[in-house]
């Protein structure tokens, strides 16, 4: 199991890979539709995916969420955590995971 980090801007998100105890840097992944297709493609049914709670992260966790176990959407600014439903949840700086 890998998690996967987003750090998600505008045009573009920082992507990171926490596995076996070590954080690398996956490089930056276009936030257009078929660029964000093309990296989800990349990704494990046992990945989970965190992505930085932007206007636009509940459309990347819809593109990301089919290819991976579990996608979440962190506030760090916020505690507790939220479902939405099905393998999508809003957490806070505490969320479980």
């Amino acid at each position: 199991m890998r998690i996967i980090g987003l750090d998600i801007h505008r045009a573009f998100a920082e992507a990171v890979v926490w596995k076996d105890g070590k954080l690398s840097r996956l490089g930056r992944v276009i936030m257009r539709r078929e660029r964000l297709e093309e990296f989800a493609k990349q990704l494990s049914n046992s990945d989970i995916v965190v992505i930085e709670a932007t206007g636009n992260a509940a459309s990347v966790a819809a593109v990301i969420g089919p290819h991976v176990s579990w996608v979440f959407i962190a506030n760090p600014n916020a505690s507790g955590g939220v479902s939405l439903g099905g393998r999508v949840s809003v957490l806070g700086a505490f969320g479980p995971w």
